[in-house]
């Protein structure tokens, strides 16, 4: 075997080891690094935020049409402390964009370091990496006092080699929240997404094999998520207590090949046929965020409770965390921290984030 297609091997390998330790549900499937969540606040409350209009970086992650309750200039960045030499970043920027109007710019930025690469002898060919990236704008617009709809275009590239070319695809999402209840000390919002329409990695390794190369295509899940938040204010002695839940639905294509023996001219002949099968996975999460005091909160949660597939708890993420907030002049500052136990392999992620709003 040439020095060439072992690092190809080895690199695929430590591609698809980094998405199944990312998202056991949907091991297999592209893109995994982009269904963790988005931000330390966020996170900690189980992932959940497709409802979440009155906190937070306001950014179309979860549901584009939050955005449009944006009535500050605001950003954010979050660091991921992964094991494995993984890392997992976010930056947000979110702005009013009108009377009912708001506009979000967010990045997520993943990838696995210090890869020993090797010949097919066991000589050292020097560390390389791997890194996939998401880029997200988002558009809101409030059409009532009680309903927001929105839209994001998502940008992806994905970077395995420096002899393979890049995938880069373009995705869309839609959103909806609305606002059953709005009073002084009660909310009660709905919210509904359906994300990465369109998208799609494509490979084409031609560049590496020559004739013997493959184009390949790699689905990005469809997500449908729904979910609910309801927050109340000065409750047992608290300033505030939200609880959110989410229901949420990945559908994406998964393609493999099949050897077909047969006969041509009287000799056995094998080919491989291509079929594709649709897969799916359901799970729900769930969050609390209880209000200490103005400038203190605590959140707690868990992600990927499954109801298809695999048993309830079996691919449960956990989290916790808080946030602290302090006014430095017209700015309000955030530092937020969350512990997040990943299935599978164990490790417990940390996730730090610096927010300011204006």
């Amino acid at each position: 075997m040439s020095i060439l297609p072992k690092r190809i091997l080895i690199i695929t390998f430590i591609a698809l080891l980094f998405q199944l330790e990312l998202s056991g549900q949907t091991a297999g499937a592209a893109a995994a690094f982009s269904r963790l969540g988005f931000s330390a606040k966020n996170i900690a409350a189980g992932n959940t935020g497709v409802a979440i209009i009155d906190e937070g970086e306001s950014q179309g992650y979860y549901n584009p049409a939050v955005v449009a309750y944006n009535s500050r200039l605001q950003g954010g960045i979050s660091f991921g402390l992964l094991a494995m030499d993984r890392s997992l970043n976010f930056l947000s920027f979110s702005t009013k964009a009108g009377p009912t109007a708001g506009l979000s710019i967010s990045f997520i930025n993943s990838g696995v370091g210090n890869i020993d690469t090797r010949n097919s002898d066991g000589a050292e060919q020097g560390m390389i990496s791997v890194s996939e990236n998401l880029l997200m704008v988002s558009f809101a617009n409030r059409f009532s006092e009680k309903l927001a709809l929105g839209f994001n275009i998502r940008g992806y590239l994905s970077s395995l080699y420096q002899e393979l070319p890049n995938a880069f695809s373009l995705g869309f999402d839609i959103g909806a929240v609305y606002r059953l209840i709005n009073t002084e000390t009660q909310a009660f919002t709905l919210g509904a997404s359906l994300s990465n329409l369109n998208a799609k990695y494509k490979w084409d390794s031609s560049t590496i094999y020559g004739l013997d190369g493959t184009q390949t295509t790699d689905n990005i899940p469809i997500q449908l998520r729904l979910g609910f938040s309801y927050g109340t204010n000065q409750i047992g002695g608290f300033d505030f207590i939200r609880i959110t839940g989410e229901f949420e639905e990945q559908k994406w294509n998964l393609e493999r090949k099949t050897p077909v023996s047969g006969l041509q001219n009287g000799i056995p002949t094998e080919e491989f046929v291509t079929i594709e099968e649709s897969q799916s996975s359901r799970f729900i999460r769930i969050g609390a965020v209880i209000g200490i005091s103005e400038s203190f909160t605590i959140r707690v949660g868990a992600d990927q409770l499954s109801i298809s597939g695999s048993n309830f708890l079996e691919l449960a993420r956990p989290s916790a965390g808080f946030s602290f907030s302090f006014p430095i002049e017209k700015a309000m500052l955030t530092l937020d921290y969350t512990f997040v136990i990943e299935p599978v392999i164990g490790f417990g992620t940390n996730f730090i984030s610096l927010g300011a709003k204006f």
